[in-house]
Order: C-alpha cells, then structure tokens, then sequence
C-alpha cells in the first residue's frame, strides 16, 4: 500500500465512542501492520493520542530524511531539529514547538 518515501497513519477517531465501535482496535492495528502504517486511535474529545500520533509521523517524516529516503526541496539536509515533547501549559494546549 505505501512506497519506501511515504509515512502513513491510520487513524481511528472518536476513541471516545467505544460503545459505537465498528472497528475493533486488533482489526484497525492488523491492517496497519499488514501495509506498514502506524495506527493510533484517538478522540478529539479527549485528546488522547492525538499529540501522539503528529508526533510518531513528524519523526518518521525527520528519519526518512535523515536517511536520505526524503528529499528536502532545497536539498538540503536536516542537520540538527529538535521536537520538544514536553507539553505547554500555556492556555491547557498541547504544544510541540
């Protein structure tokens, strides 16, 4: 399902909702698995998972470049990024930045 330069998640929204599940959590993660996605159930409700799963595809993105698997329009390569994973507790966001 994807080429060697793509990163893929799966998302499974409305976590909150298991009562009104139409897809269990082993179906969405074999199927993930079986095309090489990452799969992350998350609830904007909530907010679970949601930082979780920018995060896992913003370092999967910075990895292939690192490696060569992305190109940067400019060519350039990433020399030295930093993704701060401590949460803000400016106005109770959650902020990578």
């Amino acid at each position: 399902m994807t080429k060697e330069n793509c990163v893929v998640c799966v998302i499974g929204n409305k976590s909150d909702l298991n009562e009104e599940r139409c897809i269990r959590f082993n179906e969405g993660a074999r199927f993930s698995q079986d095309n090489n996605c990452n799969y992350f159930e998350c609830s904007a409700v909530t907010g679970e998972n949601i930082n979780e799963a920018f995060m896992k595809v913003a370092k999967n993105i910075l990895q292939k470049v690192n490696e060569g698997k992305i190109e940067l329009n400019e060519r350039k390569r990433v020399e030295h990024f930093v993704i701060n994973e401590e949460n803000s507790s400016d106005n109770n966001r959650n902020c990578y930045c």
